[in-house]
């Protein structure tokens, strides 16, 4: 199998990346991992995240890629390389999907790309901030695998993923700041539907009683 070649820049893996996944059906996760980590386990959050920026829920997959983007962060903050179990990465995506990823990441890319660029060094050169942001891409993937059959729960995590794992490969601490305050929302948002789903629960119960 052979590997894409290095590149300095998001949207040229992108290239690398759809060239690979197109006349292929599914794509083993462990292989697509295995291609991506020459450029970082950072790079596979961003491939992983795209599709849930959408706000309609992707039953499974979400489950599943989330999942894979929680041993991720595990992994950054020990400063270990991920491990994940043969049944985890024995499970296929479509190979439709990746390319559709790669279509439409590399233009928003080759835009973004104009804008990050290292700087705010605080944010992502010291030893705690780098596992501070594993830990929220944990915590981030964790909400994201939730099955939860409510339209725009995908959106929030996804926006905190793909923010917080822009600013660690690309060095951005600017990035990381805006991960972190998407964090923090999507924090908010899954309070207040814990705390909707209690108080309906609660309005529900004379009712049922009857």
């Amino acid at each position: 199998m052979s590997t894409p070649q290095s590149s300095n820049t998001v949207s040229a893996v992108f290239d690398d990346l759809e060239l690979w996944a197109k006349g292929r059906e599914e794509l083993p996760i462990g292989e697509l991992v295995k291609r991506l980590g020459e450029k970082g386990l950072g790079l596979i959050v961003v491939i992983f995240s795209i599709p849930f920026l959408q706000p309609i829920p992707m039953f499974g997959l979400s489950t599943v890629l989330g999942a894979v983007m929680m041993v991720i962060g595990i992994a950054i903050f020990l400063e270990k390389d991920a491990w994940m179990p043969e049944r985890l990465t024995q499970r296929n995506i479509p190979a439709s999907l990746v390319v559709a990823i790669c279509h439409g990441g590399r233009k928003v890319f080759a835009f973004l790309e104009r804008f990050i660029r290292p700087r705010g060094g605080f944010f992502h050169e010291g030893r705690s901030m780098k596992r501070m942001s594993g830990l929220f891409i944990f915590l981030s993937a964790f909400l994201l695998a939730l099955p939860l059959p409510i339209p725009g729960t995908n959106t929030p995590p996804a926006a905190a993923l793909l923010l917080l794992s822009l600013g660690f490969i690309e060095r951005d601490g600017y990035a990381i700041i805006l991960g972190y305050t998407a964090f923090a929302v999507t924090c908010i948002y899954f309070l207040f539907l814990a705390w909707a789903g209690v108080e309906g629960v609660q309005y529900a119960i004379p009712f049922l009683s009857h």
